[in-house]
């Protein structure tokens, strides 16, 4: 009788143990819905490649402006004089005088706005002195300057405070320095008079006041390397542009650069005006190329 109430006891133990999911082969770690909702790899939002802003190649501040500027008298200005940009861009120029601190003082565009009445943009502005026999190499750009049209018609351009310039300068022997200017000069982007022609402006890059602004910001160890830029000689490609901006010659043609301008890992000055505003890239404004002979002359002259 003791045994039979043992046995009844034991079978009784067992059968609740079974009840509570005491099989070894059950699983214990199951997630409701599958287990895929802890995996991270399949959330698109923790890939970075998927998020647009963090991609250089499209600055948002480089928005297309309506309307057009055009090279007033076909010109563009070498410290402050008017060449011809066919000249410029054909036989080259030269003669041009020094800065204190550059290959040249400054460099611009004589223009004149049709349609851009009342608008305002962020634009950026980049140059490149290239040696077309040697390594020798000046670009700066600068990232942020504010161009207007107020409503008669009036150009301006300002640097703000949150500006940055960028400087890269590549010697002969191939030695180089890259420079970040957090100080930039309010002239280093400005609109100039054109004395006989109240119509028009030199949107103009004042080079020497870059140049001084860089050396200043530069470690000691590339100070030497950017002062040595000034004395430089010999046939130079100069290549200039102006993000968002549809930039004319006088018979209506896009003026733009023949290759991309880039300075240091900034994104590309194109300089070659998209006019289709309805793709992912914004309109990365107009540009002009030509030949400049610092210290020399051009063969036959």
């Amino acid at each position: 009788m003791i045994k039979m109430k043992n046995l009844a006891l034991m079978t009784a133990v067992l059968m609740a143990l079974t009840a509570c999911g005491g099989d070894s082969d059950s699983p214990t770690d199951e997630t409701p819905g599958g287990g895929t909702i802890t995996d991270p790899g399949t959330d698109p939002g923790t890939d970075p490649g998927t998020d647009p802003g963090t991609d250089p190649g499209t600055p948002a501040d480089d928005a297309a402006f309506e309307g057009t500027m055009t090279l007033a008298a076909d010109q563009v200005l070498f410290n402050g004089n008017g060449i011809d940009y066919s000249a410029f861009s054909g036989s080259g120029a030269y003669g041009q005088a020094r800065g204190e601190n550059a290959p040249l003082q400054s460099f611009g565009l004589r223009v004149y706005q049709t349609g851009m009445v009342g608008q305002s943009n962020n634009v950026r502005v980049g140059l490149e002195l290239d040696d077309t026999a040697g390594d020798t190499l000046l670009q700066m750009l600068v990232d942020q300057a504010t161009l207007s049209v107020d409503a008669e018609g009036n150009m301006t351009i300002t640097v703000p405070d949150t500006a940055t310039a960028h400087v890269v300068a590549r010697n002969a022997a191939g030695e180089s320095a890259t420079v970040e200017v957090a100080d930039v000069p309010a002239t280093a982007v400005q609109f100039t008079d054109i004395t006989d022609d109240a119509s028009s402006k030199g949107l103009t890059i004042d080079i020497d006041a870059i140049m001084a602004a860089a050396i200043a910001a530069a470690p000691e160890a590339d100070q030497a390397l950017l002062q040595s830029m000034r004395d430089v000689e010999g046939q130079f490609t100069l290549r200039a542009a102006v993000s968002g901006i549809d930039l004319l010659n006088s018979a209506g043609t896009d003026l733009a650069l023949t290759s991309p301008l880039t300075v240091g890992t900034q994104p590309a000055l194109a300089g070659g005006y998209d006019a289709d505003t309805t793709d992912a890239e914004p309109g990365n404004g107009g540009g002009v190329e030509g030949t400049l002979f610092i210290g020399t002359l051009p063969p036959g002259v």
